[in-house]
């Protein structure tokens, strides 16, 4: 069980640092393994980098395919699974790149998952899913209604400015 986390977490890191194809293929029989051993209580969240690193590659069907897993994972456990508001966010991204959705359905995505994320008082989250939600805003061209997302989340932080995202939710602010 914990030897397809750490196979899937280097795959992942590996993917990050590469974008080799040999990572994706580390990831996908990681989340084989972990399948058929039963599971870890990781898979949702694991579907969901998954299906990030695919829909990065254009690989947007597959990307679908592999998100709609997590969904279904988290659905048969019966439980609001930490992962579901990355699960969401994720969801919305892969939807918007393929545009295979109507701008209203991507936009409760980054909506619902914002929701969860607050509820969970998972900070960083909420702050994906504004951003992710300040994309499409400022797509359909509503600059000041993406920056209001963003600035409501962002001014909640109080330290680790120097983070990446918050470094990166700071320059769509200016």
């Amino acid at each position: 069980m914990h030897a397809n986390i750490g196979a899937f977490s280097v795959g992942w890191c590996d993917y990050l640092a590469t974008g080799a194809d040999d990572s994706l293929n580390q990831m996908r029989d990681a989340l084989a393994r972990s399948k058929n051993a039963g599971g870890t209580g990781r898979e949702p969240y694991h579907y969901a980098l998954f299906a990030d690193c695919l829909s990065t590659e254009g690989r947007y069907d597959e990307a679908l395919l592999t998100i709609e897993e997590a969904f279904d994972v988290i659905e048969r456990k019966r439980e609001h699974h930490w992962a579901k508001a990355e699960a969401h966010r994720i969801m919305g991204d892969v939807l918007r790149s393929a545009d295979a959705a109507p701008r209203e359905t991507v936009h409760r995505h980054f909506q619902e998952a914002q929701s969860i994320a607050a509820a969970q008082g998972a900070l960083t989250l909420e702050l994906r899913a504004a951003v992710s939600l300040a994309a499409l805003l400022s797509e359909q061209g509503d600059p000041e209604a993406a920056r209001a997302t963003v600035q409501a989340v962002y001014d909640r932080f109080t330290e680790g400015f120097d983070n990446p995202e918050l470094v990166h939710a700071k320059s769509l602010l200016h």
